[in-house]
């Protein structure tokens, strides 16, 4: 059966309506599950399928388009792709009275393409980035060291002091802990690969991980609250590295309110439509705008002991666990961090 004549219309509307879908630059098809048959498909859609798909066959089109065939598809699928011999082809579905099928899709091979260059590009300058970072913040103290190394062996030792050389030496134990301190940022990058995802009670989650930073934050005479509109809301994720990410943001926090005259710190726990937010807001020195732009790249840090990576490795974490953090900030009034857990 030709699918183009499967259809007929009665008045001036539906040959309008023909001629529209006929010459749209979209391809669409329509099917039938019920009965296997196609009732439609639109010279676009021949265009985009080409000689290799014969598109009167409910069987060849069924074969690429089998999501959401079923009579339980949703009225409208999100964009699908698949891949059929060199191209891909993007496609969603809505579900017709009568238990017909409609189905929109065009030819993103190229857009797909051009979408993986620019995510290689980007990866590049990433890594290229990161690569220098690295190779900056190893080399300022290992350069220290030499020079250090290099006074010391050109000393006379029979007249310098004790104190003079426990002086140098000190100087390149400090060096040495910056190596490592940077090393150790690096090590917590790859720490939680392997992820193990429970259900917790957010709120004690809250209290546990307080108990151990207050003593801390009390001799920097920062006053923590914790305010909690609901009872203790589950979330999904690994408590570990959520832990990882709330002290390392506590910390960015009790930082930013070295200058405050009344430091606070307050936690906040509140529920969305199928998610939790946790909230850490601080009534520190803030953040300019161009501060905030660069967030959550590498070795971005305004600390004169920071790593820089401490943001980016956080940010990596909480999108391993299908979580989300914002941040908002301005100078001289303080920073709001919102983290949304999976329920």
């Amino acid at each position: 059966m030709d699918p183009d004549s499967s259809l007929t219309y009665n008045d001036v509307g539906e040959t309008v309506l023909r001629a529209v879908i006929e010459h749209v630059e979209m391809a669409l098809i329509i099917l039938d599950p019920s009965n296997q048959r196609v009732v439609f498909v639109n010279s676009f859609a021949k265009q985009v399928l080409g000689v290799r798909i014969e598109t009167s066959s409910y069987a060849a089109l069924s074969n690429i388009f089998h999501e959401g065939l079923d009579k339980d598809a949703p009225t409208l699928m999100d964009l699908v792709s698949v891949q059929t011999g060199g191209e891909i082809i993007g496609y969603s579905k809505y579900q017709l009275p009568g238990g017909f099928v409609c189905i929109l899709f065009r030819d993103i091979t190229e857009k797909r393409r051009l979408e993986s260059i620019a995510e290689a590009v980007n990866l590049m300058d990433q890594l290229g980035y990161a690569f220098s970072g690295i190779r900056h913040e190893l080399g300022n103290p290992i350069n220290s060291i030499k020079m250090t190394l290099s006074v010391l062996k050109n000393m006379n030792w029979q007249t310098v002091s004790q104190t003079e050389l426990r002086d140098y030496i000190e100087r390149m134990n400090e060096e040495i802990k910056r190596v490592e301190y940077l090393l150790r940022s690096l090590k917590s990058f790859s720490m939680y690969e392997q992820l193990d995802i429970v259900e917790i009670e957010l709120n004690d989650f809250i209290h546990r991980f307080l108990d151990l930073v207050l003593p801390d934050l009390k001799k920097r005479n920062i006053i923590v609250r914790f305010q909690s509109n609901v009872v203790n809301p589950k979330v999904k994720i690994d408590p570990r590295a959520l832990h990882q990410v709330m002290l390392n943001l506590v910390t960015n926090a009790a930082d930013a309110l070295d200058e405050c005259s009344q430091p606070e710190i307050i936690l906040k726990t509140s529920l969305g439509n199928g998610f939790s937010v946790l909230e850490i807001r601080d009534n520190g020195v803030g953040m300019t705008e161009e501060q905030i732009a660069h967030l959550f790249q590498p070795f971005r840090t305004t600390k004169r002991k920071g790593s820089g990576l401490g943001l980016m490795i956080s940010k990596k974490m909480l999108l391993s666990m299908n979580c989300e953090i914002s941040i908002q900030s301005q100078e001289g009034i303080g920073t709001i961090v919102q983290l949304v857990l999976p329920q």
